[in-house]
């Protein structure tokens, strides 16, 4: 199972994208038309590198449930309960109420 965090800015931002990659000292960068991203898939970089800033600094806006969600899926991946339909199926239920989904 894959998990990413990303980020997506306009192109002409893309100087703020570098930074963050800069400061993660991890991710890719993925470039289209008019967008550029900064991911990070691995499960090992977004233990050691964005969980740990994520608790020193806890978001402040609707993010922080966002977060809560995301740590809780990452969790769940470590403890391989995509492996079974029931955790599978929980992640997709979190998975729903994320970002645009959440009411």
């Amino acid at each position: 199972m894959l998990i990413s965090f990303v980020i997506t800015q306009h192109v002409r931002d893309v100087e703020m994208i570098l930074k963050f990659k800069s400061f993660f000292c991890c991710g890719t960068l993925i470039r289209n038309k008019d967008t550029v991203q900064f991911r990070i898939r691995s499960i090992r970089d977004l233990s050691s590198r964005l969980f740990p800033l994520l608790k020193d600094y806890p978001l402040q806006t609707q993010k922080a449930l966002d977060a809560k969600a995301f740590i809780h899926v990452h969790r769940l991946i470590i403890g391989k309960a995509h492996l079974t339909e029931s955790g599978l199926q929980e992640i997709r239920n979190i998975k729903s109420t994320i970002n645009r989904a959440r009411i």
